[in-house]
């Protein structure tokens, strides 16, 4: 583990300058942008979730946990080379679509070549024809990765944004087309697959410039100057992937398709706060961090953004988790109700790890990737070790629990050692918490108590809709009246969204 102080120098000629408006008219594109694409995405989700039983989402589960493997391993390795690098060069694009290629396609034919057997093991009872399909998208996705990474690069997050929200719309649309046609689980093939073919062509085709600036560009002043670090960034995609994959084949394997169904929307679902808002934020931190010289800027910014999402995602959670048991049920249908704990469990889970996510993403831009991925590594295996044991007690209320166990020692690491590796320490994050994290607790309290009363009187739905609202309405006026700093951190980023001026 190496601490370091960046120096405060000034850039060369042609270096990216990082300012604070420009960091925040990024954040607003990459997840404003992301709002209207998401909506369709999750939304034609919770659509075929009503038109599909949870057998269906159960035939495509784990085909998407290898789908999802060999894309995240492909992107890091190589979108953290090409972010990072000191002068990016022709070659360097030429051989991340070449092998990221050729790996997507040698997984789609070995995959393919298995499926009978993979099916039987950790997904009986589902199609094999819809894994051999399903995992064509490798192959296909694979051809975005160099050019979204080349807008990353050039923080060209605007363009970033347009291609994957019009993406996630349109596959989201064929798939609720495909379900009302009658075409099954294979709605959920069209999505996925819609959504491979059509974000490659779009990337390239808004990425052609940016990839002629920073072929031009001159190098930069710090940052690996080849592929150096690269097997830092694949250690870390790869055990991010075990991590919060290997409970679906776990899930399968143990409880069997149906099961596997009812965890995997769960988890989706429970987990967007993560992979749709905070990773989203993330690809603006760590292009941000690698381009800043001062350490100083880059903690100050890692507070800010660490505090903006816990102040835009913990006061939601509340109302959540007391909204699931009735409203689960009540848009899915009845047979999604075993969901609803797991749901309710992993959604927790799922905001703690967004909230650390500005840290993270800070420290691989600053080079503590190989401390980041040595820690996630020992995630990783502590993630099986629980998930064998609290599956085969618990079932999928016990994967949802092998999550909240292993990220207790999780978050605990990133707090004490890695804010040492920006020269901070557990303290000052903690200490930009507090102003949200006390509103939050007594919203929390508040909700359970309203929730008591209402419920004498009323039916269920009313009464969790009735204190859901009281604690909502409850923490927004205490950070109006009470925190004004804060209040005005969230008007600048809803501004920001809305209207894309610079917050």
């Amino acid at each position: 583990m190496v601490q370091r102080t960046l120096p405060a120098a000034a850039e060369p000629v042609g270096a990216a300058v990082v300012s604070g408006r420009s960091l925040a008219r990024a954040a607003s594109w990459i997840w404003g942008g992301h709002i209207l694409g998401q909506a369709a995405w999750f939304g034609s989700l919770v659509i075929l979730g009503a038109l599909l039983p949870p057998k269906a989402f159960g035939s495509v589960a784990v085909g998407m946990v290898i789908a999802n493997a060999a894309a995240l391993v492909q992107d890091a390795g190589s979108r953290g080379t090409i972010v990072l690098t000191r002068r990016l060069r022709a070659s360097d694009i030429v051989r991340t679509v070449a092998l990221n290629f050729g790996i997507g396609l040698a997984v789609a034919i070995v995959v393919g070549l298995a499926a009978g057997a993979v099916v039987a093991h950790f997904d009986a009872g589902a199609d094999v024809a819809v894994l051999r399909v399903l995992v064509l998208s490798v192959a296909v996705r694979a051809l975005a990765i160099a050019p979204m990474a080349v807008l990353q690069r050039a923080m060209q997050f605007k363009l970033q944004a347009s291609v994957l929200a019009t993406t996630m719309l349109i596959a989201g649309i064929s798939s609720i087309i495909a379900a009302a046609l009658g075409a099954g689980v294979w709605a959920l093939v069209v999505r996925q697959l819609a959504a491979a073919a059509l974000l490659p062509l779009l990337a390239w085709l808004v990425a052609r410039q940016a990839i002629r600036d920073e072929l031009a560009a001159p190098p930069r002043a710090r940052g690996p100057s080849r592929r150096k670090g690269a097997i830092w960034f694949f250690l870390l995609a790869a055990t991010d992937f075990v991590a919060l994959s290997i409970d679906s084949i776990v899930v399968g394997h143990s409880r069997g398709v149906a099961q596997l169904g009812l965890y995997s929307l769960a988890f989706t679902l429970a987990f967007a706060p993560l992979t749709n808002f905070a990773w989203q934020i993330g690809k603006v931190v760590f292009p941000a961090a690698a381009q800043t010289a001062e350490l100083e800027v880059i903690v100050r910014r890692m507070l800010r953004i660490t505090r903006l999402s816990a102040a835009l995602l913990l006061p939601l959670l509340v109302p959540t988790l007391v909204l699931a048991p009735v409203l689960l049920p009540g848009i899915l249908g009845p047979e999604w109700k075993p969901m609803v704990v797991p749901f309710q469990i992993l959604i927790t889970v799922g905001v703690g790890h967004a909230i650390l996510v500005a840290l993270g993403d800070s420290l691989s831009g600053v080079g503590a990737i190989a401390w980041r991925a040595r820690l996630h590594l020992g995630w990783s295996v502590g993630m099986v070790i629980a998930l064998v044991a609290l599956v085969n007690l618990y079932g999928i209320t016990g994967a949802a629990l092998a999550h909240l166990v292993l990220f207790v020692p999780f978050a605990i690491a990133y707090l004490v050692w890695g804010t040492r590796h920006l020269q901070s320490n557990a303290r000052t994050l903690l200490g930009a918490l507090h102003e949200v994290a006390l509103p939050v607790i007594a919203q929390l309290m508040l909700t359970a108590a309203a929730l008591v009363l209402f419920e004498l009187v009323l039916s269920p739905l009313p009464a969790a809709l009735g204190a859901a609202a009281a604690g909502l309405a409850f923490v927004v006026l205490v950070f109006i009246r009470l925190t004004p700093a804060l209040a005005g951190e969230c008007r600048d980023f809803v501004r920001a969204v809305v209207s894309r001026a610079p917050a």
